[in-house]
């Protein structure tokens, strides 16, 4: 099963890297709407993921079915991509972006509590790196693919092409579905079918219906929670915020304001996919070394003086330092994500791991949705250059608090033993070190004497 999904999420990665930068152009560019409106689509898009996650969460502590909630993920998002191109005005698409979102968020926490649950802490952090490299693989293939649709087929308008890349990603996401699903068992259904005739009742499905409800919490209680993981998801929400304030006006902020193409646009993210691909080969090497907190700190610290970069080289109309620095930018997305997931499920008591893990998602999607809203009007009425510097001083606050909870939480036992590893086998080669100099030296003495 494991490497069915580890196909499907590779392939869900080519199909989805071109949608989350599509998603916001589409507006623009095919249904005629500002910056605002452009943002508000992938702010809707993140609501649908907020709400995924909740539900998400909450089911698969109840109910262990992770991979009916795999495929069935693949599968809407296979629909809904399909229908979502083919909205004439801004309404539609923004109810197709919510439903979209809904159906993607659904697969990344099955597939992540599937392994927390069923493997040791090392094999999980192994096999949850495997699975994001080879998502962000898929990523940097259908970014370069999604911009050499729009590249290659000039009789065609820009929007017509975009539609293009809906449906292709449309057709991804029905192969992945595929291949996540349990072939024998639709098999068996359909033996069954054959001897009752085709006799369908209906019931089974509207009981399940009555049943989705009662999957999303009443209320989200946080008292069966510690104060680590409190401040932890308020740091989380303040970095993914601050984040978001960038990188959500950022295709429109390239496409107005540098006056960038839509196939240059795809190519930039491209190679800033290669460059997060790179840094998956880094990131469980530098886990093995260093505490999850001070690689977080380090990916912020990166980030604060990079969105400074791209203010300065805007103004100075630099198009290639602007993409250099958002490279960069792209490099550190493996270190942040990889180590605050991880840190998350380990801050949990494993009776909570999953509504952990759901919070931790719903945080992000919400920070995300307001970041989407808030930096559309922002980028409307104060420009770009000053919603991106916003955006660096809270990823400081974030910052700030990730430093707190740091100092809350001691080292893992695993990272203190190699450390002092290290530790004795540097001092060893320091003593040998010395002890071959101090024997040369007796031997170039010798031979003065004589």
């Amino acid at each position: 099963m494991i490497k069915k999904w580890f196909v499907s999420y590779g392939l869900q990665g080519i199909g989805l890297s071109s949608l989350m930068i599509v998603i916001t152009l589409f507006a623009a560019v095919a249904l005629h709407g500002n910056v605002q409106q452009a943002t508000a689509a992938a702010a809707l898009y993140s609501t649908g993921t907020l709400v995924g996650s909740l539900f998400v969460g909450n089911l698969l502590d109840r109910k262990p079915l992770y991979g009916r909630v795999v495929f069935s993920g693949f599968m809407a998002s296979s629909i809904i991509t399909a229908v979502m191109p083919f909205s004439f005005n801004l309404k539609a698409y923004m109810v197709s972006a919510i439903l979209l979102g809904f159906s993607i968020s659904m697969i990344n926490p099955a597939i992540t509590l599937y392994l927390s649950r069923h493997f040791d802490d090392e094999k999980y952090r192994k096999y949850i790196n495997n699975f994001y490299l080879g998502n962000s693989i898929g990523i940097t293939l259908g970014t370069f693919a999604g911009g050499y649709i729009l590249s290659v087929l000039p009789m065609l308008a820009e929007a017509d092409r975009m539609r293009i890349l809906f449906l292709v990603s449309s057709l991804l996401f029905a192969i992945s579905a595929v291949i996540s699903a349990d072939i024998p068992k639709i098999k068996r259904i359909k033996r069954v079918r054959k001897e009752r005739k085709f006799t369908v009742s209906v019931r089974p499905i509207f009981a399940s219906l009555r049943l989705i409800p009662r999957t999303f919490p009443k209320k989200i209680d946080l008292s069966a929670f510690s104060k680590e993981i409190k401040l932890y998801l308020a740091g989380v929400f303040t970095i993914f915020f601050g984040a978001n304030l960038f990188f959500s006006p950022f295709p429109v902020y390239l496409k107005e304001g540098l006056s960038i193409p839509a196939s240059t646009i795809f190519l930039m993210y491209g190679l800033g996919n290669i460059a997060a691909t790179l840094a998956y080969l880094f990131t469980r090497h530098a886990m093995e070394r260093f505490r999850d907190f001070s690689i977080m700190r380090a990916v912020l610290w990166a980030r604060i003086f990079s969105f400074f970069g791209i203010v300065v080289f805007g103004m100075l109309h630099s198009i290639e330092w602007t993409l250099i620095t958002f490279v960069l930018i792209n490099f550190t997305w493996p270190f942040l994500y990889i180590t605050s997931t991880v840190q998350a499920t380990k801050l949990a008591k494993d009776e909570n791991k999953g509504r952990v893990l759901g919070l931790f998602n719903v945080v992000i999607s919400f920070a995300v949705i307001l970041a989407s809203f808030l930096s559309g009007m922002l980028a409307l009425r104060i420009g770009y250059y000053l919603t991106f510097l916003i955006g660096a001083v809270i990823l400081f606050i974030g910052e700030r608090i990730t430093y707190l909870v740091a100092k809350k939480v001691p080292i893992p036992k695993e990272i203190v033993e190699k450390l002092n590893e290290r530790k004795k086998k540097e001092s060893r080669i320091r003593k040998l070190k010395i002890r071959k100099f101090s024997g040369f030296l007796k031997e170039k003495n010798s031979g003065q004497c004589f």
